[in-house]
């Protein structure tokens, strides 16, 4: 029997990481070199370097393509047909290829099964991105993850406005604050210290 909500969340991780996957492909030509779907998050290697303003970028323009709610096809082209095809792909296939299509943003070979159109995802966040090797990883979460870990955040975020008596758009700015005095009262301690001793 399949446990349908657990793979509707797989689902909606790996049409994600197609979309991003895509996107940065088709705007910077990079190609995706590893990847990892697990439980606990989702883990995309680049083989190029990415800045902050390029995250940025792809993951609103990841965000537009699941509000367009773009259909999502699967293709199976024949030995003739597939060298006119531009697919990313890590393999060369020349037979019983399958082929996911995700209106203009990708075209990809994958065995997986997909969400029928992108709607279905709900919401792309890029949780992180950092340096990893000569390229760049980045942790990617999709749907109803998402939508977790915006809750969790927005939890936190509630108890640190409470505690500072902070604004929600300032906390940053108030614990920064906070960390100022906590530090200028440690050197003070420590004078103090030094001057009795």
């Amino acid at each position: 029997m399949i446990d349908w909500d657990y793979r509707f969340d797989l689902m909606q991780q790996h049409s994600g990481e197609h979309i991003v996957s895509g996107l940065i492909h088709g705007a910077f030509g990079y190609d995706n070199v590893g990847f990892h779907l697990g439980n606990d998050g989702m883990i995309v290697d680049f083989d190029r370097k990415l800045i902050a303003d390029d995250i940025v970028k792809i993951e609103l323009a990841s965000n537009k393509a699941v509000f367009d709610n773009i259909e999502i096809t699967v293709m199976y082209p024949t030995k003739e047909e597939i060298p006119a095809l531009r697919y990313r792909s890590k393999l060369d296939i020349e037979e019983n290829l399958r082929l996911v299509k995700i209106g203009d943003v990708d075209l990809c070979a994958c065995c997986a099964p997909h969400v029928a159109r992108t709607g279905e995802i709900g919401l792309i966040k890029i949780t992180s991105h950092v340096a990893y090797k000569s390229g760049t990883r980045i942790e990617i979460t999709a749907g109803y993850r998402a939508l977790a870990d915006y809750t969790l955040l927005n939890n936190e975020n509630k108890l640190i406005m409470k505690q500072l008596s902070a604004p929600r758009e300032k906390t940053a700015e108030f614990v920064s604050r906070q960390l100022e005095q906590i530090a200028t009262v440690t050197r003070e301690k420590q004078a103090l210290v030094r001057e009795l001793a």
